[in-house]
């Protein structure tokens, strides 16, 4: 693949920039709270009360699959029988699938786009990236994510997406990025990944041999090309960073410093 980039330069090889699609490029607790309205009419629970239900069953989720006591295999499955234990049946199986696919339909799914995300996508195409999305799903199927983000405006920014209950593999597993690089036909050398989490996303792809961007708006934005990692505050700001990362950006930053050697 050849194309101009942003900054004037032009790409010669195949180069992949995947990113993490939820709390990266769309807003997780916008859509939860879709959710938990629809669960409000199917449970009897008030809509914050279902909210914080669902809230609490994403963090439970989220410490069981750090122990590793999320399977692959069956991402979903098992998060949704964690989502039932925690809340003591409240929220059942059958209710959370019913309520993501009718959020899926019923959110205003533009609205979920966060800051900067569509000028992301923008620019990784522009800069001659292959663009993918690889993410995992918690109560969901990756079907209804797909469904989101070509509602949102931004499925034909991107060339592929790749989700764990599909992959057989949650992040930071590296089968689901090395899947990706397929995809792309890229080397890992190539490829940088962007994404909110550091352990999953920033973790995973550097274990494939991947560079990685981290979206902390809390974080100082750093570019370190020893460790193969960057920080960035907004996810069109990883843009560039990885860029730098792949040793295609010139020296111009916007708010960025290299990092040191820690």
């Amino acid at each position: 693949m050849r194309g101009k980039g942003f900054l004037g330069l032009r790409v010669s090889r195949v180069v992949l920039a995947s990113f993490d699609l939820w709390a990266t490029l769309l807003d997780t607790r916008l859509f939860y709270r879709e959710m938990a309205a629809r669960l409000s009419l199917k449970t009897g629970l008030d809509r914050a009360a279902a909210e914080k239900l669902l809230l609490e069953a994403y963090r439970a989720v989220k410490e069981e699959r750090a122990a590793g006591r999320v399977r692959g295999e069956r991402p979903v499955e098992d998060s949704l029988l964690v989502a039932e234990r925690v809340t003591h049946g409240l929220l059942s199986p059958d209710d959370l699938l019913d309520a993501a696919a009718e959020a899926a339909y019923k959110v205003d799914a533009r609205g979920l786009v966060l800051p900067g995300a569509r000028e992301a996508l923008t620019v990784a195409r522009e800069s001659g990236f292959r663009v993918g999305v690889v993410s995992n799903v918690v109560f969901w199927h990756g079907q209804v994510s797909r469904l989101v983000l070509w509602r949102a405006g931004l499925r034909s920014m991107v060339d592929f997406q790749v989700y764990a209950d599909e992959a057989g593999c949650l992040k930071p597993c590296t089968r689901i990025f090395r899947e990706a690089l397929e995809r792309a036909e890229a080397g890992p050398g190539e490829a940088v990944h962007i994404g909110d989490s550091l352990r999953e996303d920033a973790l995973g792809a550097l274990m494939a041999g991947m560079k990685a961007v981290l979206v902390a708006p809390s974080l100082e934005p750093s570019v370190n090309p020893d460790l193969g990692l960057a920080v960035a505050r907004r996810v069109d700001e990883a843009v560039e960073a990885g860029l730098s990362l792949l040793g295609l950006a010139s020296s111009r930053r916007r708010g960025t410093r290299r990092g040191g050697e820690g």
